[in-house]
């Protein structure tokens, strides 16, 4: 027989604290994981508060705490936030799933009873993972956590700002869809807007805190002006300064690392590359001919297509459009 007082409890495996890991649920005498599809801070929180926890931190996809053995028990779920336990909220039907374990879901909760997500008195900024100090994914700090920002909207203006916040010049190059790596924190900030004299991002207009429909496969990262910003710069001036010419003995350009419609800087015995137009990467060696996003989707890797073009942002019609153009 089952344990009625069991089933629908749920606990965290291998996380590296106990308040965090891959979130499992009890049914029918067995363990199993749950499926990233639709799984929001939302139903994270419910997850938190069920064993124990005030609250959730994030909610992470793509089995970021390892894959489980059992059965994906639950697909689909979607909370209201204010539910007691899991197995309130609207989910699919026991074990009907088109999940891998690739797809189980982790979450990280909050030891802290008073923590709050949506309001702030620390924030810095970082830039992880780059080949230089002055390029890679942009992070926030954000209650004691580093955490990234999704490329929704995300721009040259929030860019710059970012740079100058760091003490660079101005930005070079933007790259959305993690270039430089997936973080492992919380999506932070979302929809970030900026007018481009803020000294800092917490000055630009952005959704709360920790509320985002972004995964991690939208870290937006940036690439800086390598040489640093010795005065204000304010929306008049030129934001995009030419940096000077190395005063090194060695040529960082002299192999040309970049790609060839690029240009390249040398500093300091190494070199940044400037990109042109559409293009993007450490060496510009991607194109992107214009901007693509899904709307509207149950996770960040699903939902309608859009193209962006002068300006606006608009849909794509399905006439011939097969599996070899998705």
């Amino acid at each position: 027989f089952f344990s009625c007082a069991l089933i629908g409890q749920v606990r965290l495996v291998n996380g590296i604290t106990p308040n965090q890991g891959r979130v499992e649920i009890y049914y029918q005498g067995r363990w199993g994981s749950v499926c990233d599809d639709g799984f929001g801070i939302s139903a994270a929180n419910v997850v938190c508060r069920q064993i124990g926890y005030p609250s959730a931190q994030s909610a992470s996809c793509c089995a970021h705490f390892g894959q489980s053995t059992g059965p994906i028990l639950l697909d689909n779920v979607y909370c209201r936030g204010n539910e007691s336990s899991i197995t309130e909220c609207r989910h699919n039907p026991w074990y009907s799933n088109d999940c891998s374990h690739q797809e189980d879901v982790g979450v990280v909760c909050t030891t802290e009873f008073d923590w709050d997500p949506f309001t702030s008195d620390s924030f810095a900024v970082r830039l992880a993972d780059g080949r230089q100090p002055n390029e890679g994914r942009l992070e926030v700090f954000h209650k004691g956590q580093w955490g990234t920002v999704c490329d929704d909207y995300f721009n040259k203006v929030a860019a710059d700002v970012a740079c100058r916040q760091l003490g660079f010049a101005g930005v070079i190059n933007i790259g959305c869809c993690a270039v430089y790596g997936p973080g492992s924190g919380p999506v932070w900030l979302d929809d970030i807007v900026c007018q481009g004299h803020e000294s800092s991002l917490i000055e630009c207009g952005h959704r709360p805190f920790a509320y985002t429909n972004c995964g991690h496969g939208e870290d937006v990262s940036i690439m800086c002006n390598p040489f640093f910003n010795n005065t204000t710069v304010t929306p008049t001036t030129n934001r995009y300064p030419t940096p000077p010419s190395t005063t090194s003995g060695y040529d960082g350009c002299r192999s040309y690392p970049c790609s060839p419609n690029a240009t390249c800087q040398s500093y300091n015995d190494s070199y940044t590359c400037i990109c042109p137009g559409n293009s993007y990467g450490s060496s510009c060696q991607y194109v992107r001919k214009f901007q693509i996003r899904l709307v509207d989707g149950p996770n960040y890797a699903s939902g309608r297509l859009e193209v962006y073009h002068r300006g606006v942002w608009g849909t794509v019609c399905d006439d011939y459009f097969s599996q070899t153009d998705a």
